[in-house]
């Protein structure tokens, strides 16, 4: 049976997984981001024809992103969040001599996980709109 510094040290790899993901997902998230704006940029710096099939396709395209970014990328990256806090706690129980069962998968999402995927996908829906403004009504033509 591992002792208590072994518990605190897998609490402690636990945390860092979380810190290293949390990271990187800034990293995705900020790129991804910036993709939209250049993407853009590319109708306002030189006019360039609008037909209403390239209206539809960049439409259909942005909820197909969407739909990838949500499915893809944020239930996962929140599912793995949530994962690692509960092995955490489990740990820390451990480490304090409580009698505790381990996380089993499904992990349960804590309301900040909740919160925080819902704002990253609301945001990155109202900047796909914008941009989808932006090329259809606005960019010169």
């Amino acid at each position: 049976m591992p002792d208590t510094k072994d518990w605190i040290e897998l609490a402690k790899i636990a945390q860092s997984d979380f810190h290293s993901r949390r990271s990187v997902e800034w990293k995705l998230a900020f790129g991804f981001w910036t993709g939209i704006g250049i993407l853009t940029s590319v109708f306002f710096t030189r006019p360039l024809p609008h037909p209403l099939w390239l209206e539809v396709a960049l439409a259909l395209a942005y909820v197909g992103i969407l739909f990838i970014v949500i499915r893809c990328w944020q239930i996962p990256l929140h599912t793995a969040h949530a994962g690692d806090r509960q092995w955490k706690h489990y740990y820390q129980a451990m480490a304090r001599g409580e009698i505790a069962s381990p996380p089993t998968e499904p992990y349960k999402w804590s309301k900040s996980n909740k919160y925080w995927c819902v704002g990253q996908c609301v945001f990155s829906a109202i900047l796909l709109l914008i941009s989808w403004v932006a090329i259809t009504q606005i960019a010169p033509r």
